[in-house]
């Protein structure tokens, strides 16, 4: 059946219970065990599949091939495929907004980031384990499908990436309720078509996008590289390598780079691929999706080996009440089922559960008895086909958890005693508490629920206590310890209104009385100018956000900084017989770097001599660079004082230091000029290039030729093409390229030279 590519975006049916979209990670106030930033630059997000138990992962492989077989057919173009498993996955998952929560919440982490997740009952989960869990059903399918992480400057979020539908690329947003065909398919199919990468810009679009590398040293462009080269790398030696830039000198680009949200920009995307299966293993897609090492596996099960992947002992007790050994091992026959997932059948690897059966697959006995210490071993041995054996310890007349306690999530700082955790359930005796530490329990052990009224993390231990005829249970720590979030204070800050010249005080209000240190941040300054100790001055009229940011460290034991805090510094016009754009005369508009801070002193302002502190204060804008040291143009900011209000403004220039032509050389119809090595103070900070004039007279106007230099290291170069026996006048200066403009440095004294 032909394909179909009548349209380039699709939109899927309108679903109340569509996920929402995702926002950018913000702050979060969560302490470190309860928030992790940059999963995604985490190989092991994408490895949740291969840790999931042998019933789980039997129950979603099961379930995955039933939902391809009822939902596909054999006359369905690959575009249908794709788009109804889409339509199927997105109606079937529910956003999990509790977990994500601004960050990654992991008291309500249940399997957000695997198919599992995805399809068991409750059917929650986030960016990455959507994408996995349509990458699965593809794969089940035989369709090839990646999961990819977008940029995220623009949007921290996971995607699937599908290389060629009838010569297109697309993306599946299944989260977002989108597939859509990358902007650079073509109506034919190009061979480099799936080398590209589909990430959303901010306003939405598909772009596809390639990796460049960059030299350390000048970021000039090295070479390019598709992501499509590392298809066939092992993914670990591919994050390491490349990702996490471990054993190489090369760094991504800063147009594409993927930076994660992780520590201090440590991390960065992780990319996983995972194509279709089935030209590799066929029939046994799930082997690669749910196996760190399917290969291993597969051997396994074709040995019809007992290994911990794919062997599943059900039924059995924490504790029997069995006085002999024959009482216990007909006790646990009755409870005990033993099977196999994936099994084999004709020497090949199905997606099948096997149940064993004793004598004919498997023994079991009674290998260890120790009344008085309450324990016992039993041993599963092999039988028939199979090979390997299991040992399963068990306990004895031992009071047993069968509900472990759970931890209150979301408590706050109140000034009140909050219960840390919900109670657990105990057989054959009652179930107590202690607090302790992570090694110990440090505390007397009691059935009152564990309580605590200041902020801070309360490791709590539990065990049940044996009744007449039981003993006790070994001593277990919760596995979350119990928490109490600091307060975040709450800061009150109302917008300023000023004018042009003027100044005010920043003075933020708080509801508690804690000294707290803060610093301002303002993205305007050219509206208005906000210093270190809160003191803003209105530089022109219009809007300036300042925002708030609070040093953490400042926070009490129970009470957290406030978020940032922003507000607007409303600048209306000033005095009109101010200053405000006046005319301002400096001692000297242009400078030679020499590595020194180069400033002209005011002469005068609107043809007022005028001084400085008396008259006018100064700011230079960060935009501009605050210390007028390097090549560049500077912007000083005048703000009048004393009988002078408003502000004005100033500019001056640091040109490049120049150099000396050392020589020029006669060649055939042309010249080799050699000019002064530049040491290693005039680097590529200092000196983009050269430019060299070359003329036939003095006032360089005839026959003229101009050369440009690129790089601050070269001495020598060869101008050809020149007129033969012709005496040339030569000269050259250095130039820097700031902001997108040359300045250029004096010209060098000027040398002659006759060509042959």
């Amino acid at each position: 059946k032909a394909e179909s590519t009548d349209t380039k975006s699709i939109s899927f049916e309108k679903d109340d219970s569509a996920p929402e979209r995702l926002k950018r990670l913000t702050k979060s106030r969560r302490t470190d065990d309860q928030h992790v930033s940059g999963v995604h630059s985490d190989p092991s997000t994408f490895e949740k599949n291969f840790v999931l138990t042998v019933d789980q992962k039997e129950y979603t492989i099961t379930e995955i091939d039933k939902v391809v077989n009822e939902i596909l057919n054999d006359n369905m173009s690959d575009l249908e495929k794709y788009y109804t498993l889409a339509i199927w996955a997105n109606k079937r998952v529910e956003y999990d907004g509790d977990f994500w929560s601004g960050g990654y919440d992991f008291d309500y982490y249940s399997h957000q980031w695997d198919s599992y997740g995805c399809m068991k009952e409750d059917e929650k989960s986030v960016c990455a384990g959507i994408a996995i869990f349509y990458a699965d059903l593809c794969h089940a399918a035989d369709l090839p499908c990646r999961y990819v992480r977008t940029n995220p400057e623009y949007l921290d979020h996971t995607i699937n990436y599908i290389p060629n539908i009838n010569g297109h690329a697309y993306y599946a947003d299944i989260t977002e309720n989108t597939f859509i065909m990358s902007e650079n398919s073509t109506g034919s199919f190009e061979p480099n078509i799936d080398k590209e990468f589909a990430y959303i810009t901010e306003e939405g679009r598909c772009l596809d996008m390639t990796y460049d590398y960059r030299e350390e040293d000048d970021d000039e462009l090295y070479t390019s590289t598709f992501i499509k080269d590392f298809y066939d790398v092992p993914y670990s030696d591919w994050f390491n390598e490349y990702a996490l830039h471990k054993n190489t000198t090369k760094r991504f680009g800063a147009e594409y780079v993927e930076k994660g949200s992780g520590l201090a920009g440590t991390h960065y995307a992780s990319y996983k691929t995972t194509p279709s299966q089935k030209n590799v293993l066929p029939d046994l897609w799930f082997l690669e999706d749910f196996y760190k090492d399917p290969a291993a596996v597969k051997a396994t099960i074709l040995n019809k080996e007992f290994d911990d992947q794919v062997l599943n002992i059900r039924g059995l007790k924490q504790s029997y009440d069995c006085d002999t050994i024959e009482e216990l091992e007909e006790s646990v026959r009755q409870d005990m089922s033993i099977s196999y997932f994936p099994s084999s059948e004709n020497g090949e690897v199905v997606a099948k559960t096997a149940n064993l059966s004793e004598g004919n697959d498997y023994t079991m006995e009674c290998v260890e008895f120790d009344a008085a210490n309450h324990k016992a071993k039993i041993k599963i041995g092999s039988a028939g086909e199979y090979s390997g054996e299991k040992i399963i310890q068990l306990q004895l007349h031992t009071a047993v958890v069968t509900k472990a306690p759970e931890k209150v999530k979301k408590l706050e700082y109140d000034g009140k005693k909050q219960k840390l955790i919900s109670p657990g359930v105990a057989e054959n005796g009652q179930i107590q508490y202690a607090i302790g530490n992570e090694k110990e329990p440090t505390g007397e052990f009691s059935a009152i629920i564990p309580a605590a009224v200041n902020a801070g993390t309360y490791y709590i231990w539990y065990k049940a206590v044996g009744d007449d005829t039981h003993v006790d249970s070994e001593p277990q720590r919760m596995e979350r310890p119990g928490t109490i979030a600091r307060k975040p204070m709450e800061c009150f800050m109302e917008d300023i209104t000023i004018k042009v010249g003027e100044q005010a005080v920043i003075t933020p209000e708080f509801d508690v009385d804690i000294p707290l240190k803060y610093t301002f941040e303002n993205y305007d300054e050219d509206i208005a100018l906000v210093d270190e100790k809160g003191v803003v001055t209105g530089l022109k009229e219009g809007t300036a956000s300042v925002f708030i940011e609070f040093d953490l460290k400042y926070e009490s034991s129970n009470y957290a900084a406030p978020d940032t805090v922003s507000f607007d510094v409303i600048v209306e016009p000033g005095d009109p017989d101010g200053i405000t754009d006046a005319k301002v005369k400096l001692s000297k508009t242009k400078f030679t770097y020499n590595g020194k801070t180069r400033k002209p002193k005011i002469l005068t302002i609107k043809g007022i001599k005028v001084q400085e502190g008396t008259d006018y204060t100064i700011y230079m804008p960060k935009c501009f660079g605050r210390s007028s040291k390097n090549v560049g143009s500077y912007t000083m900011i005048i703000i009048g004082k004393g009988k002078l209000t408003g502000v004005t403004e100033a500019t001056y220039t640091i040109n490049p230091k120049g150099t000396t032509l050392k020589k020029l050389k006669k060649a055939k119809k042309g010249v080799v000029i050699k000019w002064k090595k530049q040491s290693k103070k005039m680097s590529k900070s200092r000196i983009t290039g050269y430019q060299i004039k070359l003329a036939t007279n003095k006032k360089f106007t005839k026959n003229k030729k101009t050369i440009n230099i690129k790089g601050y290291k070269k001495s020598t170069t060869t101008v050809k093409k020149l007129k033969s026996g012709k005496k040339y006048y030569g000269k050259i200066r250095t130039y820097k390229v700031v902001r997108g403009k040359k300045l250029y440095s004096t010209w060098s004294k000027v040398k002659t030279v006759k060509t042959k």
